[in-house]
């Protein structure tokens, strides 16, 4: 459908049409050019007349609407879970053989009618897959999401989804299914009945420990079906056995946690290995070892605390550092510091520092371009502009600063700080502090350990964050002598507040490394399946970055086999992507080629056993998932009649869709062929005639 209208009045169409017959008339009317034929004047008269009226009545600005109807398929996606617990099971089999088969089945019988899209998904999505089943991990949220994010502002009509209800990433996808407000067709993959195993469900420790200290290790233990059965858990160190306990699995579905105190004394990187005897007919004996490696710092580490004016909380931080023997702090305002008095300590604590009126700019500058450990107090009176120049492990962003009350709540999932949990239930009963009022971004390496509470919310805000990476930590809020105060009434002992503080500072109080030549992966423990990268970084005597000079890379694994590798230049430093490797435990060697300066170190390849923690299909959750959304439950065997039911449903339709379009007649190549069309003509006949 077409539809005309003017940039200007029509009134102006007879003024173009007065024009154009006057302006023919005036050519052709009393024959200057002595056309006798009186049919070819009249032809020649009509033809110029049709030419310039077109012209003319292009210069009103006539614009064309046109509208067309456009029908758009309802969209259904199939999502097919990939990950390898869909065939660690007496079913996997035949999943292996027909699950793809059967999928792409039911995309022909619904294709006719429908719009078509397939998701495999496991730890990754990936559309157009074939079905592997080597995903090491399944996140049923992150499906859902990515089907929000393509298909929720289209036709999208229904999900099918057919997975073993077992996520190890992401949160419980009920949520998420209701916000695309679509049925949903659950298939259940899997057994729903629990499988036979005996494994280490999870371990938990602290990350940095002290040399010549003891530290305490949690083990999680479960076994299923092995009733009466005796087992073994030993913890090993260099190949020694440093801890062995006997338990008897004396429940048919059986859990324990047992703890364990291991000694330390060699600085440097250590890796420990858990282990529990494997029984007969297990589904899996992967998840039977759990490897694990703690960083060992030499004791006695100096404290600086560094403070933009008195306050309470500069003696209660030091009071709280001093009650742990492997600690001495010192207090400074932050015009009495200097970069060379913090080259002589461990860790600086920056209380409210950078100010916002550029308050020691230049030494927390110093502090975080040396890599100096360093421990943030931030308040309403820190320059956080200043701040988020200087780093990206935190971020803060308000439209004014103000401040507010908030107390302490426990982020049970971090793994940088590890609790008990009378302990996490204290600290939240802690007064509130004075935290700045807006919205904190943490990186990617950060680790939320305490949430910010206002009033009786929970918030994501952080309150206490840790980065490993890169050595930082930051408390959000004044008031920590408070806290002091309060623990003292409760424990007698304020042990609670030197217990956080100390293990803040053994979190990021790794010996900042002073030489010229820095080596290390960035991190210790990778992944099955994840790539291998080092960062490398050369200095010159100015504590300059500079690469100029090659690095070569050796690795090594637990047989002696040697890789040789070398460092890609970056803008001012070097990485090196070594790809995937296997599971095991590997050394490397890292040779500056010009300084011949050598940096060695360990890293491991953990099997990814999430998948094999938990191997029971959940079908409860996707029976809920098929109700909530008004959609239906099936199983592997009759998954061949959703087509059938998707098709019965009338809310399932296609959509009309009328587009409009507005556009200059001026615009059409046709317009331009026409008038070129008649003054051609025009041109021809007098030439025929011999008037021209």
């Amino acid at each position: 459908m077409y539809n005309l209208s003017t940039e200007f009045s029509l009134w102006f169409i007879p003024l173009c049409l007065a024009l154009a017959a006057g302006i023919s008339w005036f050519l052709y009317y009393k024959n200057p050019l002595n056309i006798e034929n009186k049919w070819i004047k009249w032809s020649l008269n009509g033809l110029r007349f049709l030419s310039v009226f077109m012209l003319l009545f292009l210069l009103l600005g006539i614009l064309i609407k046109s509208t067309n109807k456009q029908v758009k398929k309802p969209i259904v996606v199939i999502a097919a879970d990939n990950s390898e617990s869909i065939i660690t099971n007496k079913f996997g089999a035949e999943y292996k053989a027909n699950l793809q088969n059967k999928i792409n089945q039911l995309v022909n019988n619904l294709k006719d009618n429908y719009e078509v899209k397939t998701i495999a998904f496991g730890n990754e999505i990936q559309p157009d897959y074939a079905l592997t089943f080597k995903q090491k991990q399944s996140n049923l949220e992150a499906v859902l999401n990515e089907i929000e994010n393509n298909y929720s502002n289209q036709n999208l009509g229904a999900v099918i989804m057919a997975t073993d209800g077992i996520y190890t990433k992401g949160n419980s996808p009920l949520e998420s299914a209701k916000n695309l407000k679509v049925p949903f067709y659950t298939v259940a993959l899997g057994d729903s009945n629990q499988q036979r195993d005996a494994l280490i469900k999870n371990v938990r420790y602290n990350q940095i420990v002290f040399a010549g200290n003891e530290f305490e290790v949690e083990i999680d233990l479960a076994a299923f079906d092995f009733l009466n059965q005796p087992s073994l858990v030993q913890i090993s160190h260099k190949g020694q056995n440093v801890f062995k306990q006997n338990i008897t699995i004396d429940n048919k579905t059986f859990f324990k946690t047992i703890k364990a105190k291991l000694p330390t004394s060699t600085e440097g990187s250590q890796h420990f290995t858990v282990t529990i005897t494997k029984q007969n007919n297990e589904i899996s004996y992967v998840n039977n070892q759990f490897d694990f490696f703690v960083e060992v710092i030499k004791s006695k580490q100096k404290i600086l605390i560094v403070g933009l004016c008195p306050h309470p909380d500069l003696s209660a931080l030091k009071q709280a550092i001093n009650q742990n023997q492997n600690y001495e702090a010192s207090i400074v305002l932050f015009n009495e510091a200097s970069n060379d008095l913090i080259k002589k300590y461990d860790v600086v604590i920056a209380h409210q520092l950078p100010g916002f009126r550029n308050e020691a700019m230049p030494l927390v500058k110093y502090m975080i371009d040396s890599k100096t450990p360093c421990f943030f107090v931030l308040t309403n009176r820190t320059g956080f502009a200043q701040l988020n120049q200087l780093q990206n492990s935190l971020q803060f962003s308000a439209p004014q600063i103000t401040s507010t009350s908030a107390t302490a709540g426990f982020n049970a999932a971090n793994s940088s700080l590890y609790f008990d949990e009378t302990t996490a239930k204290q600290i939240a009963d802690f007064p509130p502090l004075q935290v700045a009022y807006g919205k904190y971004s943490l990186n990617a390496q950060s680790q939320l350990v305490l949430k910010q509470q206002i009033g009786y919310v929970l918030t994501n805000e952080p309150m206490l964050s840790i980065d490993n990476a890169s050595n930082l930590a930051f408390l959000m809020g004044e008031g920590f002598w408070k806290w002091r105060l309060f623990d003292f009434d409760k424990n007698n002992s304020q042990v609670i507040t030197s217990d956080l503080i100390a293990k803040v500072i053994q979190s990021i109080a790794l010996k900042a490394d002073k030489s010229f030549f820095k080596v290390k992966p960035i991190k210790q423990k990778f992944d099955e399946g994840e790539n291998i990268v080092f960062d490398a970084q050369i200095y010159n005597q100015s504590y300059e970055l500079q690469n100029t000079e090659d690095i070569s890379l050796i690795i090594k694994n637990a047989q002696g086999k040697q890789f040789d590798y070398s460092f890609s230049k970056t803008d001012k430093s070097y990485t090196a992507n070594l790809g995937q490797l296997p599971v095991g435990t590997y050394t490397y060697s890292a040779k500056s080629i010009n300084q011949k300066e050598t940096k060695s170190g360990n890293f491991i390849v953990q099997a990814l056993q999430a998948e094999l923690t938990q191997t029971r299909a959940d079908y409860q959750l996707l029976n809920t998932l098929a109700n909530d959304t008004k959609g239906q439950f099936y199983t592997y065997a009759n998954m061949d009649k959703i087509s059938e039911n998707i098709t019965a449903n009338e809310n399932i339709q296609a959509v009309s869709y009328t587009n409009s379009k507005l556009d200059e007649l001026i615009n059409n190549k046709w317009i331009f062929f026409i008038i070129l069309l008649l003054l051609s003509m025009e041109w021809f006949i007098r030439k025929w005639n011999g008037s021209i």
